[in-house]
C-alpha cells in the first residue's frame, strides 16, 4: 500500500515525536489532563507500538506508571471520573482504554482486575449519562456529541453483556476488542479491490444494525445517582422514546 520511502519518513517523523515526549519521562506527578495525555498515554503507546526506538521500554514504563496513578487519584467510587463536563467524561475514556486495547493485545498487563472493574462502572456512566437519542447531554463545555465510537470500538476490551446491553438500549451495537497484525493487513489487502468495504478490525455497529436488549441483562432501575461526581440521570427504561432527565449538581471536592 505504501512505497518504502514513504514508510521510512513516517518512522522517521514518530521516532521523532516520541523523542519529544521522552522530555517529560521524570517530570513530577499531576492530576489534570495534560499530564495524563503528555506524561501517560503518547509515552505508553508510542513504547509499546515501536519497541526498537531507543528508550521506548523507559517510556511505555513510565507512561503506565502516570495512567495507573490518575486512575487511582481521579477515577471516583461511584464510577464517575474527576471532570465535571459530559465532553470530557468521555474525551478522557480515550486515555485509559485504547491503551488498554493496545497493551491486551500485546500481551501487556497495564490495569489490574479492579481498575478494569471501575472503567467497566465508568462505561455505564457514560451509558447513563448518554440521552435516548444516542447524544450526551450539553453539561459543561460541550454541545454534546453521539457516542458510536464509544461503544462500537473504544469499549471493546472492557466490554461485559450489561454494557452491550446498555449500548443496544440507546441504539448502538456493541463492538469487540479486535485487533490484527500487520502481516494479517497485509494479506487482507491482496485481494481488496478499490470501493470495496473492508471487514477487519472495524468493530459490529460499522457493518450491522443494532439488535433488541435483552431485560434480563438489564436488572436493577434505569436511573442512576452519582454523588461524588455531581450528576443524576432519572431514565424510564432502555429505549429510544424513554423519559430522561439529567441534573448537575457539583457536590465533587475537586472544583470551585
Amino acid at each position: 500500500v505504501f512505497a518504502d520511502d514513504d514508510v521510512f519518513w513516517l518512522v522517521k517523523q514518530l521516532w521523532f515525536y516520541t523523542v519529544q515526549y521522552h522530555r517529560f519521562s521524570d517530570d513530577g506527578m499531576r492530576r489534570d489532563n495534560h499530564h495524563l495525555l503528555d506524561h501517560g498515554i503518547i509515552p505508553f503507546i508510542m513504547g509499546m507500538m515501536f519497541p526498537e526506538f531507543a528508550g521506548g521500554g523507559e517510556l511505555r514504563e513510565r507512561g503506565a506508571k502516570v495512567m495507573r496513578f490518575h486512575v487511582g487519584h481521579n477515577l471516583l467510587k461511584d464510577g464517575s471520573y474527576c471532570e465535571h463536563s459530559t465532553e470530557y467524561q468521555y474525551h478522557i475514556t480515550y486515555g485509559y482504554f485504547h491503551p488498554y486495547g493496545v497493551a491486551k493485545a500485546n500481551e501487556y498487563k497495564l490495569f489490574n482486575e479492579t481498575q478494569v472493574k471501575g472503567f467497566q462502572k465508568w462505561a455505564e456512566f457514560n451509558a447513563r449519562c448518554c440521552k435516548p437519542s444516542g447524544m450526551l447531554p450539553a453539561i459543561g463545555d460541550s454541545p454534546g456529541r453521539p457516542l458510536a465510537h464509544f461503544f462500537a470500538t473504544l469499549c471493546g476490551p472492557i466490554m461485559t453483556p450489561r454494557i452491550a446491553a446498555m449500548a443496544r438500549g440507546l441504539g448502538f451495537e456493541p463492538g469487540e476488542h479486535l485487533f490484527v497484525s500487520g502481516s494479517d493487513i497485509t494479506k487482507k489487502m491482496r485481494d481488496w479491490q478499490e470501493g470495496k468495504p473492508l471487514s477487519f478490525g472495524i468493530s459490529a455497529y460499522y457493518l450491522k444494525k443494532a439488535g433488541a436488549v435483552d431485560p434480563k441483562e438489564l436488572s436493577g432501575p434505569a436511573s442512576a445517582h452519582y454523588p461524588q461526581g455531581g450528576y443524576t440521570f432519572f431514565r424510564s427504561g432502555w429505549s429510544k422514546d424513554a423519559d430522561y432527565l439529567a441534573i448537575s449538581h457539583y457536590t465533587g471536592d475537586y472544583g470551585g
